[in-house]
Formats: C-alpha cells, structure tokens, sequence
C-alpha cells in the first residue's frame, strides 16, 4: 500500500470512509459494506467511523492474496520477463 503511504504517511493516525474509498478505487458504500460483513476493521469515534491505515493495508493484502490468477477471470497478470499482458 505504498500509495497510501505516499498520500497520507505512515504518521496519518486514521483514515475517513472518504480516503479508504479513494484508496481502494471503491465507493465510500463500498467500504461501508466491507465493514458490515467483518471484511474490514473499523473504529468508532463517537459517531464518526475512522479506520487504521495498518488495517486498510491488510485488507488490501488479504483481497490480492485470496485472487488467484489462474481461477479469477478477467484478472490481468503480466508474463514474467516479457512485459507482455496475459487476461484470463
């Protein structure tokens, strides 16, 4: 998750739904969702939900891990040494 250390520094205590959303390249419904089902931590503040950028890196590890190109259609790897893009 480089780039969110790039954006926001490993200082950055939390993140808003907002900034998680634009890491992920989701919706902040997206993320709203992810917390519903347990996917991703969450931490309350009063009534503000703030996440941990240590958890939001996680879970970003945990979705690359669990996507195995060789079951995943429309994944796109690239072939080792060539450069050249494989699509499942």
């Amino acid at each position: 998750m480089r780039h969110a250390q790039a954006v926001y520094g490993r200082d950055r205590l939390v993140l808003t739904s907002e900034q998680v959303a634009e890491l992920l390249g989701v919706s902040p419904r997206t993320v709203a969702r992810l917390v519903t089902r347990g996917e991703l931590p969450v931490l309350h503040i009063g009534r503000l939900a703030r996440f941990r950028p240590a958890d939001v890196e996680a879970f970003l590890d945990r979705s690359i891990d669990d996507r195995d190109p060789d079951t995943t259609p429309g994944l796109v790897t690239t072939s080792p040494g060539t450069g050249r893009r494989d699509e499942s």
